[in-house]
């Protein structure tokens, strides 16, 4: 983690009828012939589970006091596997250290969820004289599973899937599915698609399983149905507090955070 040495100034004197805002501290760099904002940013948790609120205050403050806007971004996707459930027969391609598969589903890519001043409010009313600095406050409760491009579950997931990670769970669930569940899927099959043992079908060979493998089409499966289908995996998010002066002098800060759902 990066840190920031500040220089601090002392406090200029106010008088007992009035206090002007002190002069902030000094940008020793200029941006836009101006002098870019400064920004802190704290949060309530850096560790948060999926689901939780998170809260935030951002503070900033600008040499001239020339500070127009203070946006709040949000960078939202997950890295995603599925939890795929036939009828006794179970795949999961999603392991944290180990996935099968990733797919990737931007949820949000930089995206202005909060502006302040906030409507009906100067910017001004969230200037903290003992702070010197405006005080902006919030929470943040987007943490969580949410459909991108691609839906949490069922059948339209099913359908969003690209066909490279179609295939594996094909492959995934050719090596786990039941003799009885094949057959479902597959009423005309063979013996030369199973393990016969003692006369009995037993299992799925391997001609079952590249069979299964070609010929289980999305619009099968749908029609001789599943129990469930859904994401699984971690969500990220980077939250960027981004301060915005009259002559468009930037600076932002950013917190980032992840967890598994």
């Amino acid at each position: 983690m990066k840190i920031y040495k500040i220089l601090l100034l002392s406090l200029g004197m106010c008088s007992l009828t009035a206090c002007e805002k002190d002069e902030p501290i000094e940008e020793l760099g200029k941006s836009l012939d101006t002098y870019r904002p400064e920004v802190q940013m704290t949060v309530s948790n850096r560790a948060p589970e999926v689901g939780d609120t998170i809260t935030f205050s951002v503070t900033t403050w600008q040499r001239n006091d020339d500070i127009s806007k203070v946006e709040l971004l949000q960078k939202v996707y997950e890295d995603f596997g599925l939890y795929f459930e036939l009828d006794k027969t179970v795949v999961e391609t999603w392991n944290p250290d180990d996935p099968v598969m990733v797919v990737t589903d931007t949820i949000y890519n930089n995206t202005a969820w909060k502006t302040f001043p906030e409507e009906g409010r100067s910017l001004n009313s969230y200037y903290v004289t003992s702070r010197n600095a405006y005080v902006l406050n919030g929470e943040y409760k987007n943490f969580k599973p949410e459909s991108g491009k691609y839906s949490l579950e069922g059948e339209e997931l099913l359908d969003q899937l690209p066909e490279e990670p179609y295939k594996i769970l094909l492959n995934q669930l050719s090596y786990s599915i039941t003799v009885a569940e094949y057959q479902n899927l597959f009423p005309e099959a063979t013996d030369n698609h199973f393990v016969i043992t003692g006369g009995a079908r037993t299992g799925i060979s391997s001609a079952g399983r590249a069979y299964l493998q070609q010929n289980l089409t999305k619009g099968l499966l749908k029609e001789k149905g599943f129990k469930q289908l859904k994401k699984v995996g971690d969500i990220h998010a980077v939250i960027t507090a981004r301060v915005t002066t009259s002559k468009g002098a930037v600076a932002e800060r950013s917190n980032e955070f992840e967890s598994s759902y």
